[in-house]
């Protein structure tokens, strides 16, 4: 980057930081709340700072993978008019191959986040354990170099209440973690933030505690030298 570059990129970032202050502090006063999008800093802060051609908000060090219709087909898991093929649940068995083919990396990561509910069972009712269920909790009962991150979107959980010595074991170990994916929308419906935590029962203690947001946790595998949760709650 030229010193001319670096110059302009220090002044829009120093101009977005006070818009981003003094529309903050606006947007809070109660009569603006009530009557405006409260989320008016962050889309002035995003104009002015992040949509510099500059900026560079990728990281290397994250990979993501979606499942798409291209994956279905060729898993024959869709059909001719491009309809699913296996019910209203994606299979879970699939699910463990996938972890499997991680398991199988020369280099593992430091994590794996399945954006995926666990609340209940394959089962329509919920109450029993299939044949895909069950091809996945025995593959998450290995043991494993890095951590499985898992949604946790009500207060009962499959995974976190099965009453399997192996699986509370890695819960305990946190080599299988339950985090929050909870998000906020706004008036306009737009998501712009996440939550830090949100509060369920614990599936087997049945006490209230908070699950961290997805994204803060793996920033605590990261940065393990930070109390981002302390942070954030002050």
């Amino acid at each position: 980057m030229t010193k001319s570059k670096l110059t302009l990129s220090i002044i829009k970032a120093t101009i977005g930081t006070l818009l981003f202050i003094l529309i903050y502090h606006f947007a809070n006063i109660k009569i603006v709340k009530e009557n405006l999008q409260i989320d008016k800093p962050f889309d002035w802060l995003h104009r002015v700072v992040l949509l510099n051609s500059d900026a560079d908000t990728n990281s290397p060090q994250v990979m993501i993978f979606g499942v798409d219709n291209d994956y279905l087909k060729k898993q024959d898991m869709m059909d001719e008019n491009n309809e699913t093929t296996y019910g209203y649940l994606f299979p879970r068995g699939k699910i463990a191959e996938f972890i499997e083919r991680v398991d199988g990396l020369s280099q593992s990561p430091k994590a794996l986040f399945i954006d995926y509910d666990f609340s209940f069972t394959t089962d329509i009712n919920g109450s029993k354990q299939n044949l895909e269920d069950k091809k996945l909790i025995a593959v998450l009962k290995k043991e494993r170099s890095y951590t499985i991150l898992i949604p946790k979107t009500s207060h009962y959980n499959l995974l976190e209440s099965l009453a399997d010595k192996q699986i509370q074991k890695l819960i305990k170990e946190q080599k299988i973690r339950f985090v929050s994916v909870k998000m906020p929308y706004s008036k306009d419906l737009k998501t712009r933030r996440f939550i830090p935590y949100a509060s369920y029962k614990h599936a087997t203690t049945n006490q209230e505690q908070n699950y961290t947001s997805a994204s803060m946790e793996m920033w605590k595998m990261f940065n393990p030298e930070r109390n981002i949760t302390k942070e954030f709650n002050q």
